[in-house]
């Protein structure tokens, strides 16, 4: 019997269980133990699949942010055309400098995200409170919508993060306790059932093939080829 490694993936332990809740209703011995493989069987698939899910909805809010994210940056960069228009192009303009101290496309890509929401707190002040902005005041509502937006999304996402981070420690747990049980398990089955190792190892996933086993197996397939009975000739 092979037993289940700690640094095997999730889906050979799966293929295992799967495999082994086949094999047992085939032999009497093993029969009484299938209640219990069943409800390992079920907490192992169970966190599987929370994590997953975790997962999946953490990546489904980070696709959300680069939707909104791109939204507020083609805003900012509207702001920019428009700010510029108004300055007559002169980018040193102290009215351009001061609503954009770095240029607006390193704004939008080029720094963090916490140093980025900084800049969007003073544009929207500014567009709101300095008269030398009323020509595109009327952009601060819905950039403060856009920005509100993003922010929102990320800190959803932290929390995602965190419960990704808990599906992935309840996972872990629950392959270790699993690796446990089913490498246990054949002992219990081998003690209710004397003088048949053979069929007992038989009950159990292979997950390496030995070269004995493999040839074993060739061996058979040939000589089945060769029992068969010749298919007629046509005419």
């Amino acid at each position: 019997m092979q037993q289940l490694e700690p640094n095997q993936s999730f889906d050979t332990y799966i293929e295992a269980f799967r495999y082994l809740r086949i094999r047992m209703p085939r032999m009497e011995e093993a029969k009484p133990f299938i209640e219990e493989v069943d409800l390992q069987f079920q907490k192992l698939k169970t966190k599987d699949s929370e994590w997953q899910d975790a997962k999946l909805q953490r990546m489904s809010r980070t696709a959300e942010i680069m939707l909104a994210a791109e939204d507020l940056d083609e805003e900012v960069m509207q702001i920019s055309r428009e700010l510029r228009a108004q300055v007559s192009g002169k980018l040193q303009d102290p009215r351009y400098k001061r609503m954009f101290p770095i240029s607006a496309s390193e704004m939008v890509k080029g720094i963090k995200a916490s140093q980025q929401a900084r800049y969007m707190i003073a544009m929207i002040d500014q567009l709101e409170k300095d008269p030398d902005y009323a020509p595109i005041s009327h952009h601060a509502s819905k950039l403060r919508a856009l920005n509100n937006t993003v922010n929102t999304l990320m800190q959803e996402r932290e929390a995602l993060y965190i419960a990704e981070t808990n599906a992935t420690n309840a996972r872990s747990m629950v392959k270790q306790e699993s690796r446990e049980f089913y490498n246990h398990l054949y002992t219990r089955i081998l003690a209710v059932s004397p003088g048949k190792k053979r069929q007992v190892n038989s009950l159990f996933y292979v997950f390496k093939r030995t070269k004995a086993v493999q040839n074993a197996e060739d061996r058979f397939e040939k000589e089945e080829g060769q029992n068969q009975d010749p298919k007629p000739e046509a005419n």
